[in-house]
C-alpha cells in the first residue's frame, strides 16, 4: 500500500486547519498572551529585585503554558471531528503534558547520543522517532513504547517519510525566508518602524503558521498507521538501540558539564603577549 503523496497531504492540512481555524488560533493567544505579559514587564516595568522575580516567574509560566498548548494542539488534531470548545481541550491535554515532556527529553537524548557517532546515524535516529508524540495522543502510548512504535511504523518506508518531512521543512524555510525578507523590507520606512513592525509581523505568522506542522505530522501517522494497523496492536517492540542511544546521550552531558567544571580555562595567549607588552611599556 502506498503512503499519501507531499500535495495529498499539505491539501488535507490546509483544509483541516482552514476548518478549524478558530479553534487553532483560540489554543494559541493563551501562550500569546503571557509571552506580550513577558515583554510588557520586561520593557516598562522598572528594573527591581521584585522585577527580576516576576519576570522570571512569568517566563517561566510562559514556557508552561506554550508548551501545554503544544500538546493541545495534537490532541485537538486527534479529536477534530469531536469540535471540543478551547476550555476542553486544554482539560483533555493535561493528562498528557508529563508523558509528552517525557518522550520529548528521550528523543532529544536519543538524537544526541546519535550525534556522538556522528551525523547520519543522529538524522537516521531523529526520522525514526518523529512520530513518538503523536503516538503518545492517539494511542496512549508512553516513554520508550511510543518510541519503539514509531520504528515500527516508518520501518519499511524510511525514504518516503524522509521525502516528506524534507517537503515539509522546504516549505517552512521558503515561509520563514519571506516572512524574515517581508520584515526586513520595513528597514526602508525607517528604524522604528522595523523595530515596531517586525516583532508584530513575525508573532502574527508564528501564531497563523504553528498549526501546519503538527496537522500534518499527524495526517502521515495516522496514514502509516492505516497501512500498518498491527503495529498498534503490538506492545514488546525493541527498544535496545534507543536505550543505548539514551545512555550515550547522557553519558556525553555529564561529560561536558564535567569539563566546563573541572577544567580551568587556558589564558588567551594574545592576552598573555598583551599583558607583556604592557609591562615592557610601563617599566
Amino acid at each position: 500500500m502506498n503512503m499519501d503523496s507531499v500535495k495529498s497531504l499539505l491539501k488535507r492540512s490546509l483544509d483541516i486547519y482552514k476548518e478549524n481555524f478558530r479553534t487553532f488560533i483560540g489554543i494559541l493567544l493563551v501562550p500569546a498572551v503571557f509571552a506580550v505579559l513577558v515583554g510588557f514587564f520586561a520593557v516598562f516595568i522598572p528594573e527591581t529585585k521584585v522585577w527580576g522575580i516576576v519576570i522570571l516567574l512569568l517566563f517561566i509560566l510562559s514556557t508552561f503554558v506554550g508548551f501545554w498548548a503544544n500538546t493541545a494542539l495534537i490532541v485537538f488534531i486527534r479529536d477534530r471531528a469531536n469540535k471540543n470548545s478551547i476550555l476542553n481541550i486544554y482539560k483533555a491535554s493535561i493528562k498528557y503534558f508529563l508523558p509528552h515532556f517525557w518522550i520529548l527529553v528521550l528523543i532529544g537524548l536519543i538524537t544526541f547520543g546519535g550525534m556522538i557517532l556522528f551525523i547520519i546515524p543522529m538524522y537516521f535516529l531523529a526520522v525514526l522517532i518523529s512520530l513518538s508524540p503523536y503516538i503518545l495522543i492517539a494511542e496512549n502510548t508512553k516513554g520508550l513504547k511510543a518510541i519503539a512504535k514509531s520504528r515500527e511504523y516508518i520501518k519499511d518506508y524510511f525514504w518516503p517519510v524522509v521525502g516528506r518531512q524534507l517537503a515539509l521543512m522546504a516549505l517552512a524555510g521558503l515561509i520563514g525566508l519571506f516572512i524574515g525578507l517581508l520584515a526586513l523590507s520595513l528597514s526602508l520606512f525607517g528604524q522604528s518602524a522595523e523595530s515596531i513592525f517586525g516583532p508584530l509581523i513575525f508573532t502574527i505568522a508564528v501564531l497563523l503558521l504553528t498549526p501546519i506542522a503538527p496537522i500534518f505530522l499527524t495526517l502521515l501517522y495516522e496514514n502509516l498507521r492505516s497501512i500498518k494497523p498491527a503495529v498498534s496492536k503490538e506492545t514488546n517492540h525493541k527498544r535496545g538501540i534507543f536505550i543505548g542511544s539514551a545512555i550515550l546521550g547522557v553519558l556525553a552531558i555529564i561529560a561536558f558539564f564535567v569539563l566546563i567544571i573541572f577544567i580551568p580555562p587556558q589564558p588567551d595567549e594574545f592576552d598573555g603577549n598583551q599583558t607583556g607588552t604592557q609591562t615592557q611599556i610601563e617599566e
